[in-house]
């Protein structure tokens, strides 16, 4: 039980760190989306132009999936806080022993319970661990793809800051997105960690077995690549160049199909006729004001509706509780 105290008191604190790595990260992207909100941008879909959307739109959708992953980690957080002392070799001891006053003092909230879960729940909550690790990095792995793409001169829609970027082996006019592809082939490295972990736990029976020594390491390897590759991604948005001419330059005609289309409906057309109808004049379809049809789209959700005063004070509420929750698990270890 000593052995997993060590481990849930590391957890806390990493959780503590990584969560600190997103808030600022959140920060970052509120910051650029509201610069960019209304600037226009080529929306995709299976990889190809669909519908007019806005730079600060795209960006947002990742604050909104970070958001997600710093409340799953928090919530996650409420799992682990469970002191394991007492539980010994998993059975107990014969000894009138205060396992309340000991989580008390070590800065737990509670006491996990059954002595022989607190055996069996080791790997498991390593498990957790890497399952939160691996949504963050698919949110910034899928990121990182765009952004390989979307600075490509094919498109040239962004500019990656220069220190991001590595030279070339043999082709002296190279820049390369290095760390971008990087931190997309570690995602799929944490998904192999869960794999591993899963197997190694899925074979046990109830109690301790020494291969659950092997989950360490895995656990340590997910946080120190997940707080990395958050904190490349906040460089990257913090010096990202926006080319509004090359993303005006995709939007043509064809994009604003959808819109012929619903505006027809807001004028009694069936759905199905106005799509036809508009499928029918493809060629004769007039480019509409960018700057209008992002501006004209005022639901919950849009670049007019998207709330940033609400996730202002969600930064700074969840910055608060951690500060708060951090101090408070150190002094009681101090």
């Amino acid at each position: 039980d000593q052995i997993l105290l060590d481990l849930r008191l590391y957890m806390k604190d990493a959780i503590f760190g990584i969560s600190e790595n997103i808030v600022d990260f959140l920060k970052v992207l509120l910051n650029f989306s509201r610069e960019y909100l209304y600037t226009p941008m080529p929306g995709y879909t299976h990889t190809r132009i669909a519908m007019p959307s806005s730079v600060g739109l795209w960006s947002h959708a990742l604050f909104d999936a970070m958001r997600d992953n710093i409340r799953i980690l928090l919530y996650l957080y409420e799992i682990i806080d469970q002191s394991p002392l007492g539980s010994a070799a998993g059975y107990g001891v014969p000894v009138p022993i205060d396992r309340e006053l000991v989580a008390d003092l070590l800065g737990f909230s509670k006491v996990q319970k059954n002595v022989v879960y607190v055996q069996n729940s080791r790997g498991k909550f390593e498990l957790l661990i890497c399952d939160v690790s691996e949504q963050i990095m698919i949110d910034l792995s899928r990121y990182a793809t765009d952004l390989i793409y979307f600075t490509m001169p094919q498109f040239g829609y962004f500019s990656l800051p220069f220190e991001m970027l590595s030279g070339s082996s043999i082709m002296p006019q190279k820049q390369n997105p290095d760390m971008l592809e990087l931190l997309r082939a570690k995602t799929s490295q944490i998904s192999s960690f869960k794999v591993a972990i899963s197997g190694i736990l899925a074979k046990l029976p109830t109690g301790y077995s020494r291969d659950l020594q092997l989950t360490k390491g895995y656990l340590f390897s997910a946080f120190d690549i997940t707080n990395m590759s958050i904190k490349v991604m906040n460089k990257i948005f913090e010096g990202l160049l926006v080319h509004e001419e090359n993303l005006k330059r995709d939007m043509k005609k064809e994009i604003f199909a959808t819109d012929y289309a619903l505006s027809m409906v807001k004028d009694g057309v069936p759905f199905r006729e106005a799509y036809k109808r508009v499928a029918k004049e493809l060629e004769n379809l007039v480019p509409l004001d960018i700057d209008e049809v992002i501006k004209n789209r005022v639901h919950i959700g849009t670049p007019s509706n998207l709330k940033l005063t609400e996730d202002e004070n969600f930064v700074e509420e969840t910055e608060d509780s951690i500060k708060i929750m951090k101090h408070e698990f150190h002094n009681r270890l101090n």
